[in-house]
């Protein structure tokens, strides 16, 4: 302090001055400006189209073949479940179930009823795209087409139905059966009726046709076998009861 008391009065020279402060200050950086994108030609951009579009083409056909793979993986689940060769747990069948269906996998059902082995894809074919994808068209397709083998399902099950309340034990539940195979077997129903009629002389199915106790099935409409018109002055034929038709 008396140092600086003495170079006031004018006695001692000022001490030097600071020296800057050896602190960097970091420059100011001037903003990068993108460079304009360059311009393509019409064939370029076309390319670009044409790649873009290929890519997602082949997405959407990995996403279906996933898809359809794992549609085999829950049916080959399911029926080896109902088989017997490999059990699953209550949460594990809930899982394939789900990924058959509600539709098919009341198809499946209909197959154990009706006795008709269900076809499954082994581990060499479940990584074949192309297989699995006609193997899903095939089941779905029949599905909603096998009258023959619904129609047999639905009458093993009254049977059981029938049983059960034989020896009053609970009777299985009844068969989902789709609309359309309901008109399919009821024109089934009919083609058959036709056949036995004309082997008995048209005095067959007088009583009415089979489909017509199946809920909601369309039966096709009553009228004379034989090709006459009714009018008071016809004969009444006898009734005969018909054979039944043969499956």
């Amino acid at each position: 302090m008396l140092t600086s008391l003495l170079s006031i009065i004018g006695f001692t020279k000022a001490p030097p001055p600071r020296p800057p402060s050896r602190r960097r200050v970091a420059p100011v950086s001037k903003p990068v400006v993108a460079a304009p994108a360059p311009r393509l030609t019409d064939d370029e951009r076309s390319a670009m189209q044409e790649r873009l579009a290929a890519r997602a083409e082949e997405a959407a056909a990995q996403r279906q073949a996933d898809a359809d793979r794992r549609f085999a993986v829950a049916v080959r689940r399911v029926v080896r479940h109902h088989s017997g060769n490999r059990v699953l747990s209550p949460e594990e069948l809930a899982a394939a179930e789900a990924g058959v269906g509600a539709e098919t996998l009341e198809y499946l059902r209909a197959c154990r009823l009706a006795g008709i082995q269900t076809p499954i894809l082994g581990d060499d074919r479940i990584t074949d795209r192309v297989r699995t994808a006609a193997y899903r068209a095939d089941l779905l397709a029949r599905a909603q087409t096998d009258a023959e083998g619904w129609d047999r399902a639905w009458v093993a099950l009254l049977k059981a139905q029938a049983d059960a309340r034989r020896v009053g034990d609970p009777e299985p539940a009844g068969l989902v059966i789709p609309g359309d195979v309901q008109n399919l077997i009821a024109k089934l129903h009919a083609d058959r009726l036709a056949r036995l009629t004309r082997r008995q002389g048209g005095q067959a199915g007088q009583g009415g046709t089979a489909a017509s106790t199946i809920p909601g099935a369309v039966v096709p409409p009553k009228g004379p076998t034989d090709g006459r018109k009714d009018g008071p002055e016809d004969d009444e034929p006898e009734p005969v009861a018909p054979a039944g038709p043969k499956r």
